[in-house]
């Protein structure tokens, strides 16, 4: 049954009120709804675990690397590692592709694609899906910690097998490039650039200009990457724009103030103050 609204407890004393039920039914009712919405959460969530638990778990595929080849190894077909494989697919460079999830690889091949089933972060999954013979390996996995054994893995044993990382956020990406990763990239970075690009567009900022800003804002950060990687994440935020608003330099005064005195002129009307001097 479906919990009840908060519309119960203007019907049921409306409905009271009208004679259509008595004040016992109507306290019961409003219990009732209270007791419905406060429960429904957790019998809610009980019944996701339970549905979950009888769900035909995904079959797990075998871990065959046998016909594996590539120029490039890209590890994790996510949301990142599907657009970024696109790219490499679209020139024509080979490309291996492997994922832990045994249902993304189930999905992946009903939309053509072949995707080898393995732990990336695992030593002989790399070797056995050709990490060795790949001129690239494009780590493109969500786990941080996952991606860090791949890195340290490959750096000592593929070591002139070039990295491709997608990392998580910005310190992240500074954890990446001191373990001396060169080509990091932030998942949501260019994204973000975009968007900013075209909201200023949606306002009216001419397209060539709003594409210059854009890349100040790109130049700026990778600036400000490189003297975080020495001097710490809270340097180089004189790079950043802010909305913070700055305040006006003091300035002198444009003339020099006089004391107001009041005094009576010689042929003035008696009382009368004169105005003060400049």
């Amino acid at each position: 049954m479906g919990a009840a609204g908060e519309f119960a407890f203007v019907l049921f004393p409306l409905a009271q009120t009208n004679g259509l039920i008595s004040a016992e039914v109507a306290s019961m009712l409003s219990a009732l709804a209270a007791l419905s919405l406060v429960a429904a959460p957790g019998v809610a969530l009980l019944a996701e675990r339970v549905a979950n638990r009888l769900a035909p778990a995904a079959e797990t595929p075998d871990e065959d690397f046998s016909d594996a080849k590539g120029q490039v190894l890209v590890v994790g077909f996510g949301r990142v590692g599907q657009i970024a494989a696109q790219v490499l697919l679209a020139e024509g460079v080979e490309t291996t592709l492997i994922d832990a999830n045994p249902s993304r690889v189930e999905q992946a091949s009903r939309f053509g694609f072949k995707v080898y089933y393995g732990d990336g972060s695992r030593l002989d999954v790399l070797r056995a899906a050709g990490a060795k013979e790949a001129r690239a390996i494009l780590v493109c996995v969500d786990d941080r910690e996952a991606t860090k054994r791949i890195v340290e893995m490959a750096r000592q044993s593929f070591p002139l097998t070039e990295l491709v990382v997608k990392a998580y956020d910005r310190g992240h990406a500074l954890e990446l490039m001191g373990a001396g990763v060169e080509r990091v990239v932030r998942e949501t970075f260019e994204s973000a650039l975009v968007l900013g690009r075209q909201a200023l567009e949606a306002v009216g900022v001419d397209p060539e200009r709003a594409a210059e800003i854009e890349e100040d804002v790109r130049r700026r950060d990778a600036q400000k990457l490189e003297i975080q990687m020495v001097e710490g994440v809270y340097a180089g935020r004189e790079l950043t724009y802010t909305n913070k608003p700055v305040p006006e330099p003091l300035s002198l005064p444009k003339r020099k103030g006089g004391k107001i005195e009041e005094r009576v002129e010689d042929d003035g009307p008696a009382g009368t103050a004169a105005a003060p001097a400049e």
